[in-house]
């Protein structure tokens, strides 16, 4: 069945490597001749994206004398380097690819030939050089186990011949291997399934999903800046003579989002959003490659490279009575040092407390009061954070009731300065009218009145 998968294969110029069979969406066994795959006549195959990640494959090798030697190889190792690993894993000189007789023939009495290991795998024989460069996932083994049955075959090369074509053509295939390597590892996965039979056979068009069409003047440049603006230029001296923003709590019981306008039309999809929704659902189909360990290693050095450029950010610090205080922390900032700041802005300072914050995957943890975690690097205060300002339950009743703030800094809060979004021409009014379209004759909806339906079918869900 692996012929059958190369033969698809080369008809439309894939790699065999890449794909393989099923049939009646269940994988067909590529190490299987067709008789013993139990298809039947005129059966009907799908070639199909395979896994990107070898998988690991327990292979025994029988040697001529009957012995056999064991061991597990991933699905992307040739033949060639399995004969390789079984003489340097075993402990008794074993010699399996550079075997030598001497033909004791008149005419070459006392000449040296090369011996060609060769390998049957399923009734196939394997006796050829190329044949050894042959990986275990295109000879149709991927997974499970199989028996290598290893056997000689006396050639007419002479041994140093035989010894320098292995040596130079093992290693233009070794060149060739690693550049093959290196260019897929730099490449990201979904560039690597670009010649997939799913994306030739549906292929989509990408979604304008930041076409300055699909979006209003108001959501394309308005929210964009009020993060920044809502902090003042000027501060006033903390604990430590560090610079805070103390900002006070809302006057309204009602939240500013709620008070904004808006348009009911922002939130029915459109097509731009039944485009990304249809290419979200066809990426979740294609198989997509596991990533190594070189390139786990690799992503979680540049995380803790993105964690040692970050020199300073901001926290700040939201208390019970809805007042918040920003302050900068360094990369040396630790969590015992946060918690003794917080403790000399508070009236209560001798009163047990804690701070909360979310980390990254919306996990809630307390700053631990640690003279060895910092805030950054441990903690993963990366950017602007969050943190909650929570009595303990040893806490008193007074503090609770007293206000929080001492009150040199409580008198200087400023409340906090939000930017007016700016309306966008001809929103006001409404949307503009679209010419109504033709219905078609029996049909009580046009085009566009279905499509709508259909969109909102989607919003539902």
């Amino acid at each position: 069945m692996s012929d059958v998968r190369n033969q698809a294969c080369t008809r439309s110029k894939f790699d065999p490597s890449n794909y393989g069979l099923k049939h009646n969406n269940k994988p067909v066994d590529l190490s299987r001749t067709f008789r013993q795959s139990g298809l039947s006549s005129g059966a009907k195959l799908e070639l199909v994206v395979a896994s990107k990640s070898p998988s690991a494959v327990a292979v025994a090798l029988q040697l001529p004398d009957g012995t056999r030697h064991t061991d597990r190889f991933p699905s992307n190792t040739t033949l060639w380097l399995i004969l390789r690993k079984f003489e340097a894993n075993d402990t008794k000189n074993l010699n399996f690819t550079a075997r030598s007789i001497a033909d004791t023939a008149a005419r070459s009495s006392g000449k040296i030939f090369y011996e060609m290991p060769v390998l049957n795998v399923m009734n196939r024989e394997f006796g050829t050089f190329v044949d050894l460069q042959k990986t275990l996932s295109q000879i149709g083994i991927s997974s499970g186990s199989i028996l290598l049955r290893l056997s000689y075959r006396q050639t007419e090369t002479p041994l140093e011949v035989a010894t320098a074509e292995i040596g130079q053509y093992f290693k233009e295939v070794e060149e060739v291997a690693q550049n093959t390597g290196a260019s897929s590892a730099t490449t990201s996965a979904p560039a690597a399934a670009d010649g997939t039979i799913t994306e030739q056979i549906a292929k989509v068009p990408e979604p304008a999903v930041q076409s300055p069409s699909s979006l209003t003047p108001s959501s394309a440049s308005g929210p964009a800046q009020p993060v920044e603006n809502s902090v003042p230029d000027e501060g006033i001296a903390g604990p430590g003579q560090r610079i805070i923003s103390v900002f006070s709590a809302p006057t309204s019981t009602v939240p500013r989002a709620a008070q904004q306008e808006f348009n009911d039309s922002d939130y029915e999809p459109s097509v731009a959003d039944a485009k990304l929704h249809q290419s979200r659902l066809l990426n979740r189909t294609q198989n997509k490659r596991l990533l190594s360990d070189a390139e786990q290693e690799a992503l979680q050095r540049e995380r803790d490279a993105k964690k040692a450029s970050v020199v300073e950010t901001r926290v700040k610090v939201r208390f019970p009575d809805q007042t918040t205080v920003q302050f900068p922390v360094n990369a040396s900032e630790t969590g015992a040092k946060m918690l003794e700041f917080v403790r000399g802005l508070i009236v209560a300072g001798d009163q047990p407390f804690s701070l909360i914050y979310k980390d990254s995957k919306g996990q809630i943890h307390n700053v631990p009061d640690s003279s060895t975690v910092r805030l950054i690097k441990d903690l993963g205060f990366e950017g602007p954070t969050l943190v909650t300002f929570t009595w303990k339950d040893e806490a008193s009743e007074d503090a609770r009731k007293w206000p929080v703030l001492q009150q040199k800094y409580a008198t200087q809060a400023k409340p906090v300065q939000v930017p007016e979004i700016p309306k966008a021409q001809g929103v006001e009014g409404g949307t503009a009218p679209k010419p109504k379209e033709a219905k078609k004759a029996g049909s009580g909806k046009s085009t566009e009145d279905k499509l709508k339906g259909f969109l909102k079918g989607l919003s539902k869900k």
